[in-house]
């Protein structure tokens, strides 16, 4: 029995018990050292430089508006699911789900696909705010992960939780039931995350710090073109060769 706690809108403690057990039909482990479950990138330059990834890891995808951090984290989930046959699941706090396929269909990317496995779920959430939004979200993505065994999971974005919530508020959010959720249930989770145009970095309330990854994804226009980068800032454990790497995303290809 595993136990999450968390805050109702109400501002009464809720904890949820719950019992971790395998769906069935779900492959629960990837090849990897020792039979030890992995993750991989979808792209060929981050596989490479990067390897990887471990279990029970906390992604922090953070970015400037269309700097393609959905698009890269999307990549991840499309290329897991339907390489090992685990199961996962895409929380949106924004797009709804005819947009978000619409979109990765043009970047070869169909989610109609691992949807019609039964791999794949698009979780749109209403508009909601404050402390409503976050019991509610910490809900879908504690059913869907622990009740229903998705290993990858992403929220988009996590930015309205931490400004609902105060900075000791989202640290405990952010250890005492995300990390924890990972942990326990050795899932890959991702969160999304804004940074507004021209900055450098935002009040993420601590979340930076207990991240296992962080990537940041960054616009910049010269001589009138976008120019993509990606920073990886932080991953635990693994050498970084190359800090910047420059993209693009273009039909057909995504990230």
């Amino acid at each position: 029995m595993t136990t999450f706690k968390y805050v109702d809108k109400y501002n009464n403690p809720v904890v949820l018990v719950v019992q971790l057990t395998g769906a069935k039909g779900v492959t629960t482990a990837i090849p990897g050292a020792e039979g030890e479950m992995r993750f991989v990138f979808r792209d060929e330059v981050l596989a490479q430089l990067l390897g990887d990834v471990e279990p029970n890891t906390l992604f922090l995808v953070l970015g400037h508006p269309g700097a393609g951090k959905s698009t890269f984290v999307a990549s991840v989930v499309f290329e897991n699911v339907l390489r090992f046959g685990v199961k996962g699941v895409y929380i949106s706090l924004a797009e709804d789900k005819e947009k978000f396929y619409s979109y990765m269909r043009r970047l070869g990317m169909d989610f109609v696909v691992p949807e019609g496995k039964g791999l794949f779920e698009y979780v749109h959430v209403p508009t909601l705010t404050g402390r409503e939004l976050v019991e509610v979200v910490v809900e879908r993505l504690s059913q869907k992960v622990v009740g229903e065994g998705a290993r990858i999971a992403v929220i988009d974005s996590v930015t309205p939780l931490l400004n609902a919530l105060t900075t000791e508020e989202a640290r405990s959010m952010l250890h005492a039931t995300l990390y924890s959720l990972t942990s326990a249930s050795k899932a890959l989770l991702m969160l999304i995350a804004d940074l507004p145009f021209a900055t450098e970095s935002t009040d993420l309330k601590g979340l930076e710090f207990i991240a296992d990854a962080v990537f940041v994804f960054k616009t910049k226009i010269e001589k009138g073109i976008i120019n993509r980068v990606m920073e990886v800032r932080k991953f635990r454990g693994k050498p970084i060769p190359l800090a910047e790497i420059p993209f693009t995303i273009g039909e057909g290809g995504g990230p």
